[in-house]
């Protein structure tokens, strides 16, 4: 059975799995920063809400935290903010 669900609560579950895989994977908010070619406060933005990641950045994001097996369902999560 899919479930459904609105924007607010799929950038919610978002917001929650970046922080989660983060912590899996054993890396800090400067670490996924210098990752990306940001700062660390770019991606504590993106864990608390304020911006969500780009498509490419999520990519770079789930093979840097080790889990390429979620990046469609992080795109599919991601759609949701039009």
């Amino acid at each position: 059975m899919q479930v459904t669900f609105g924007p607010q609560a799929a950038r919610r579950v978002l917001r929650y799995e970046l922080e989660r895989l983060c912590a899996q994977a054993g890396k800090t908010h400067f670490d996924v920063g210098e990752r990306l070619g940001t700062s660390r406060v770019a991606f504590t933005h993106m864990v608390t809400g304020r911006n969500l990641p780009a498509k490419p950045a999520l990519e770079i994001l789930m093979s840097y935290f080790g889990s390429p097996d979620h990046i469609p369902r992080m795109l599919e999560l991601l759609a949701w903010r039009n």
